[in-house]
């Protein structure tokens, strides 16, 4: 599973929504549903700290 689906999951299992996670980050919500394109870094890392959740987390 990519980084991209790990953290879209943890959006979904968490009851987030992905409509008011783009609102407050400005990323794309296909793009956060896994839709289009992944994650680029810096939207991977803006997502963390929005999130509060360890980049590493994702990585396991």
């Amino acid at each position: 599973m990519s980084v991209s689906e790990k953290v879209s999951k943890y959006i979904e299992s968490n009851n987030l929504s992905f409509l008011q996670i783009s609102k407050d980050t400005g990323i794309d919500e296909r793009k956060l549903r896994g839709e289009i394109k992944p994650l680029e870094a810096g939207e991977f890392l803006e997502l963390c700290f929005y999130l509060n959740v360890k980049p590493e987390e994702f990585m396991e």
